[in-house]
């Protein structure tokens, strides 16, 4: 019987780890435009409002890991341990490395899911009893930070 061992490099599960998760957040993104489109006008909507509670707080924790990997690979494709997340923003496309290139998708597909996340908690701190309930992450512009 042989032994096959396969070694897989960190950045490899990353960059999967990360895509699937940016999928979980689609899913979740699609699920909160579903429970909007059934809000009624004229009826109480605080059942509706509530099955946003573990949409908020899941593709909060999501965003804040992602957020968090993204910034490690970032700062081992350029071995430097004080890259700020804003550059995600504001690196050129020809960084220098293949490293950097191979991040691209992963950087346009997070900031895309920033800007929805930023619209979907706007969204959900205008609703006073989810507010009761939760606190609602704000996010600002991709790079000026974001609090809980």
């Amino acid at each position: 019987m042989t032994l096959c061992i396969v070694i897989i490099p960190a950045h490899v599960t990353s960059y999967e780890t990360i895509s699937d998760l940016m999928q979980l957040q689609d899913q979740i993104e699609s699920f909160q435009k579903m429970v909007f489109s059934h809000f009624r006008a004229s009826a109480n909507n605080d059942c509706r409002i509530s099955a946003l509670v573990p949409l908020v707080k899941e593709s909060w924790g999501i965003y804040r890991f992602i957020t968090s990997m993204l910034r490690a690979m970032y700062r081992s494709s350029f071995r430097d341990p004080c890259l700020p997340l804003f550059l995600l923003t504001f690196l050129p496309l020809n960084a220098g490395t293949n490293d950097i290139e191979a991040l691209e998708p992963l950087r346009q597909r997070y900031n895309a899911q920033h800007y929805s996340l930023r619209k979907f908690y706007y969204e959900c701190s205008n609703l006073k009893y989810l507010t009761g309930l939760i606190n609602v992450p704000k996010l600002g512009q991709v790079g000026h930070g974001s609090s809980s």
